[in-house]
């Protein structure tokens, strides 16, 4: 017995189920289990370790440890929560010349944690400066939290800062 689709509806079909996987594919959650590196398979859930360069819209980072990111500069097109949901103070520790930008469906929520790029070496508060910037176009929301970045931060116009108890320096 032979089968036949009509062509009206085999081609609308086929690119229903192409854009079906492509969001599939792309909506991805990467949780901490420990303190660690941001490379280690060790820092993350089923040793899923997020794509660094670029997270991409869809993309939920869910920060519970202390994370030390010593990768290339990278943009943010996703989702990133660094949030405490215990007794461990979160932090997602940026190493000296690594420049965010925080594209337009950007988002970074800091609740009760941090996200730290020292401005001096050592993590001191005078001596060497530490190098970076970041580029906000999307969201940063911080709430009882502390956010330090070493050189540079930029708010471009389609940019939002909330900050409820929490400190920014720049």
């Amino acid at each position: 017995m032979r089968t036949t689709v009509p062509n009206g509806l085999f081609k609308p079909a086929l690119l229903f189920l192409f854009i079906f996987s492509a969001f599939t594919l792309t909506a991805q959650t990467y949780t901490t289990i420990a303190n660690g590196a941001w490379t280690s398979a060790s820092t993350w859930k089923n040793g899923s370790i997020p794509p660094p360069g670029n997270i991409r819209a869809g993309v939920t980072i869910n920060i519970k440890h202390v994370v030390n990111y010593t990768g290339g500069g990278f943009s943010n097109e996703g989702r990133i929560n660094i949030e405490n949901t215990g007794s461990i103070s979160p932090r997602l520790l940026i190493s000296s010349g690594v420049d965010i930008n925080n594209k337009s469906t950007g988002q970074i929520y800091v609740l009760n944690g941090e996200l730290r790029q020292y401005r001096f070496l050592l993590g001191l508060e005078l001596g060497v400066a530490q190098a970076g910037k970041f580029k906000n176009e999307g969201l940063v929301k911080a709430e009882n939290s502390f956010v330090e970045y070493a050189q540079d931060w930029s708010n471009e116009s389609s940019g939002k800062v909330i900050l409820r108890n929490a400190i920014l320096a720049i």
